[in-house]
């Protein structure tokens, strides 16, 4: 595997994750990060707790689905429709 395709992998693998921590801490109950790893981690209030696993957590999953499939419906369509602009060749 080539060494780059690593490294982009990676970098973009904790860019989704710091970018998932912050999602969750945000809201009209504002939590910090490390409050949002120590409740992921079992150590949050019962209202962190609530907040977390009840509301944020499964939305942010939803969204990420929702997401992972505008992205393959759209690879499809370009692909199906032969758009060359699509295409990754010359």
């Amino acid at each position: 595997m080539n060494k780059r395709l690593i490294v982009i992998s990676l970098s973009l693998s904790l860019l989704l994750v710091a970018i998932f921590l912050v999602a969750i801490s945000l809201g009209s109950y504002q939590m910090s990060v490390y409050e949002v790893i120590a409740t992921l981690m079992g150590n949050g209030s019962k209202l962190q707790n609530a907040t977390i696993f009840d509301i944020r957590l499964p939305r942010l999953c939803v969204a990420l689905v929702v997401a992972v499939c505008l992205a393959t419906s759209g690879c499809v369509l370009q692909s199906v429709t032969r758009n060359e602009l699509a295409e990754p060749g010359e």
